[in-house]
């Protein structure tokens, strides 16, 4: 390669000026996220964590990466036919790869919180995907919220660590960390083709709590910052798609809501039923619209 690079500065210099110009302009500087990647395989004596952990090369072509908390395709897709093959089963984590309706993706369940969410992530800053797919539940906190709505973040706000959330106040143990989408253009090209299809999407300021026990008695505290839902991931997902550059979007759809006095675990029929037909019926078409924009 060096002999090569030699022989053209001798014969062909302006040629090769100009090569040389074209390569160092189109060699991308590493991402942010590609950096924390780098030195987790250097301690770890990985090539791909990707592939080491769940089975799928970052060389791999998908049409989307999908992360879930909890959920897997079999879950969301009820009333389409899916081939759905296991890669990697473990004890917190599991991987797939899914194909339905033409497309073909790689689907991880993260398990909960943001420090799953965030390794789970950032094991993609090097794959080849460009899309990336958060599905989850989210609690309102907004008494007009309805069960089943559809939302995306347009800010989400993270608190710390979970010890916070042991003291008497947020502020006390936590600094506060907002978290919005770099890519608001793909996001709004989203929104904008949902709702040609007839589904309506809303955006929303999501708080993420690090606690689920621990939220409750903090609620008022949590509603002043002016966020309408609550979730554990979404801060660590798009900080995480900042980081890798990628195109990226949260779906989230409505599970309970404390405002409304409407629990997660006894919900009525009403409620249940349009929880499910967002979950199982508009969610794989935003799936689909997202693979192909």
């Amino acid at each position: 390669f060096y002999s090569q690079i030699y022989l053209y500065s001798i014969i062909a210099p302006d040629i090769y000026v100009f090569g040389a110009m074209f390569y160092f302009k189109e060699k991308k500087e590493m991402t942010k996220a590609q950096k924390f990647l780098q030195e987790t395989k250097k301690y770890n004596h990985s090539t791909d964590l990707l592939k080491d952990i769940y089975g799928i090369d970052s060389k791999a072509e998908y049409d989307a990466v999908v992360l879930a908390p909890s959920w897997t395709a079999a879950k969301i897709y009820k009333h389409t036919e899916v081939k759905e093959t296991l890669l990697v089963k473990h004890s917190t984590f599991s991987s797939y790869e899914v194909e339905v309706n033409g497309k073909k993706l790689a689907w991880i369940q993260t398990g909960m919180g943001a420090s799953n969410m965030v390794d789970t992530a950032l094991c993609l800053a090097e794959s080849v995907v460009e899309k990336v797919i958060f599905l989850g539940a989210v609690g309102a906190i907004q008494p007009e919220i309805l069960i089943g709505e559809l939302a995306t973040p347009t800010v989400s706000l993270s608190y710390g660590s979970a010890v916070g959330y042991l003291q008497d106040k947020l502020a006390d143990g936590c600094a506060v960390k907002e978290v919005a989408p770099d890519n608001m253009a793909f996001v709004e090209e989203v929104l904008k083709e949902a709702g040609k299809q007839g589904i309506a999407m809303k955006k929303r300021k999501v708080f993420c709590t690090d606690s689920i026990m621990c939220e409750y008695i903090h609620l008022p505290e949590i509603k002043e910052t002016g966020a309408e839902l609550i979730e554990m991931e979404t801060a660590g997902f798009y900080e995480c798609i900042n980081a890798m550059e990628k195109k990226g979007i949260a779906l989230l759809c409505v599970s309970d809501n404390s405002a409304a006095d409407i629990a997660l675990v006894m919900r009525d029929e009403e409620s249940t039923k349009r929880y499910k037909t967002a979950r199982e019926e508009y969610i794989p078409q935003l799936i689909d619209l997202i693979c192909e924009l």
